[in-house]
């Protein structure tokens, strides 16, 4: 008889972090480096952050990518990789209670 394997059931009911594409992971922490070097890493959960600031920037790189530019100049990773890190931001600060979710209503 097998005995059972309690660690393998006990992490069947947590997210599968193993399904995270390894080049997405790599591009987004390359983006999150760039930012991190230049407003300090982690600085979202220091103070509130809006979330129209990161849809601003999303729209941004969704614009550079519709308008058929791949990398982003300033960093040279992908746009669609700023659009990651900006969503990762967005969670996170979200899941620590440091997100301002008002947008600009025209």
């Amino acid at each position: 008889m097998k005995t059972p394997d309690v660690k393998k059931e006990a992490g069947s009911s947590k997210p599968p972090l193993v399904l995270m594409p390894p080049a997405a992971e790599r591009s987004i922490c390359e983006v999150l480096d760039h930012g991190g070097k230049r407003y300090g890493y982690w600085n979202w959960r220091s103070s509130h952050v809006e979330m129209a600031t990161y849809i601003s920037a999303i729209k941004r790189h969704l614009a550079a990518i519709h308008e058929g530019e791949w990398l982003d100049p300033e960093s040279g990773q992908p746009h669609i990789a700023h659009i990651g890190a900006s969503a990762c931001i967005l969670l996170d600060a979200d899941h620590n209670n440091c997100l301002t979710r008002e947008v600009v209503k025209l």
